[in-house]
């Protein structure tokens, strides 16, 4: 059965590539983070063959209704439009693109202008500190994130310069954060570029990509455990990569995410709260703000946390994959959000197709990348609230921008009939 999973894990892999679709990033990240390590704790002895083999069911019939879903929606002969054309994007107006760099590098000073002002300093900063913010800097946050594919469309663009600039912010912005997922916004777009490429060499770069970014993401993971860059830079990079390594060979990080998911089902879920899709039920309560409806569940990663940690911290939060959170939520029968998850990629492909721009699109691919990687190791509410305020807030910038140069030209027109009717005059 094992193997059986594994396999149908690979056919989804490859379909959704074969369809130049987003899901192709989840997929892969599942296999990453649950199937190869779920072979080899089958294979250690370490958990019972009862659990093993309940955990191996429940994935089958998760990708089984998965599979289902998007079958039928690509019966239609749908194809996505996941693929980025340069020409394009070379060819196209700069003028929005200018727009959204300046909102982008705007955001930025208000961000650092806030770090500075609440006592932070870039030799201490630490991850998850709460800073005294406004909600004009708050907001500027959530931009940057949103907007963070802008690096990928000016160096596809040959815009070095300014490229260079968004990469000094990105490095800094992740210093003084040290949160890995702001990060991925950056980074995607390039590997999407390549791998739904029609070259062969580009497609194994692509994949190369990838490998990079998952040991690129576990060296960040040390970064930010020395809390604060003057520990980073006392212990120098040989003992970072050191302990890189040792983190990747013990399977702990991403890896080590599963063994929440095995905790629960030898649990049966036992556990408050579990088992009542409470998850889910904040997901559908998410255009409610919780300080005005406190009947919307708390974020059921906490209580995920509370069980796995045995310690009740408000600010701890647990992700144990996709399938985990799917149990977690509803037990066994949480096997049929393969259908939720099978929708979800629908409406990412849908928005990927309704794209007017290649600048637009390459933005929304970085967001929805992000959804798709933070989803996969199961932070399901957080990753879809922020792809779709991103997506909300790009849409706006986008309709400003357009009702702007509408003006614009509709003020250039009067213009020129004035001095039209002066001349005659």
């Amino acid at each position: 059965m094992i193997y059986l999973m594994l396999l149908i894990n690979l056919i989804i892999i490859f379909y959704e590539w074969s369809k130049t679709s987003l899901a192709t990033l989840f997929w892969a990240v599942v296999f990453l983070i649950f199937s190869i390590p779920h072979v080899l704790h089958s294979h250690g002895g370490e958990y019972s063959a009862q659990t093993i083999n309940q955990v191996t069911e429940f994935a089958v019939v998760f990708m089984c209704v998965y599979f289902a879903v998007r079958f039928i929606y690509f019966s239609s002969a749908k194809k996505c439009a996941c693929t980025i054309d340069v020409d394009a994007l070379l060819k196209e107006d700069g003028r929005f693109i200018n727009y959204i760099f300046l909102i982008y590098v705007i955001c930025f000073l208000i961000v650092v202008h806030n770090f500075y002002r609440t006592g932070g300093t870039l030799m201490t900063a630490k991850a998850y500190v709460n800073y005294d913010s406004t909600a004009i800097e708050r907001l500027a946050m959530i931009l940057m994130v949103s907007l963070s594919g802008i690096g990928s469309v000016l160096l596809m663009r040959k815009e070095y310069i300014r490229f260079s600039v968004c990469i000094g912010i990105y490095i800094f912005y992740f210093l003084i954060t040290q949160i890995r997922y702001n990060l991925i916004g950056l980074f995607m777009p390039f590997m999407i570029y390549f791998l739904f490429n029609d070259s062969r060499r580009r497609r194994t770069l692509g994949i190369t990509l990838g490998i990079f970014f998952v040991l690129f993401a576990y060296f960040t993971q040390q970064i930010r455990g020395m809390r604060g860059v003057s520990n980073v830079i006392a212990a120098g990079f040989g003992v970072i990569m050191e302990r890189t390594v040792d983190y990747l060979k013990a399977g702990d990080g991403e890896f080590g995410l599963i063994k929440a998911f095995y905790y629960f089902v030898e649990n049966d879920n036992n556990f408050p709260g579990f088992g009542e899709g409470l998850g889910f039920i904040r997901l559908a309560m998410i255009a409610l703000p919780a300080s005005l409806f406190p009947i919307k569940p708390r974020d059921f990663a906490i209580d995920m946390y509370r069980e796995w940690f045995h310690d009740d911290n408000p600010a701890g939060t647990m992700h144990p994959t996709v399938y985990g959170d799917a149990y977690a939520n509803f037990g066994f029968w949480g096997c049929l959000t393969g259908t939720f998850y099978g929708l979800l990629m629908v409406f990412a492909d849908e928005h990927i197709n309704s794209c007017g721009s290649e600048s637009i699109k390459v933005l929304k691919i970085s967001l929805i990348s992000t959804m798709m990687i933070m989803l996969a190791r199961g932070a399901v509410y957080n990753s879809i609230f922020n792809c779709v305020l991103g997506l909300m807030l790009l849409f706006i910038l986008e309709r400003v921008f357009l009702w702007n140069i509408m003006i614009s030209g509709s003020t250039i027109r009067i213009s020129r009939r004035s001095q039209t009717d002066r001349s005659r005059g």
